[in-house]
């Protein structure tokens, strides 16, 4: 199955959601901070990102340019207690996936994970 690499700096959610997408088949990397994402993301090379926004140092924004200019085909979920992400695009230049507020649905995350790897369909707000 596919490799995620999920970024977050809260340990407990890190882990429940590592633990639904191994259950799931998933092989799923995790790392606390930005700087480990992003060293994570050049050494694994996952097939998709799910990324927090509001994280100490480098927020998620700026972790999402950083890998997308590692590489610009990459799908990444913005996953975040951020629930009203109107007027954010303008931040970045090569916007996520698909967003989910916290808390999120396991079963949502699920699909939106297998509609985006599996049937190369992006999936937006």
């Amino acid at each position: 199955m596919a490799k995620i690499l999920l970024i977050d700096d809260e340990v407990g959610f890190l882990e429940l959601v590592r633990d639904y997408l191994d259950s799931k088949g998933y092989n799923t990397i995790t790392a606390q901070s930005a700087a480990e994402g992003i060293k994570k993301f050049k050494k694994e090379k996952p097939e998709l990102v799910m990324c927090d926004i509001i994280m100490p140092g480098r927020d998620g924004w700026d972790t999402i340019r950083v890998i997308r200019k590692i590489n610009k085909e990459i799908p990444i979920i913005v996953l975040s207690i951020i629930h009203d992400f109107e007027g954010k695009k303008e931040i970045y230049s090569e916007p996520p996936n698909y967003y989910m507020s916290k808390p999120i649905s396991m079963e949502t995350l699920s699909k939106s994970v297998k509609k985006i790897l599996y049937e190369g369909n992006k999936v937006t707000i």
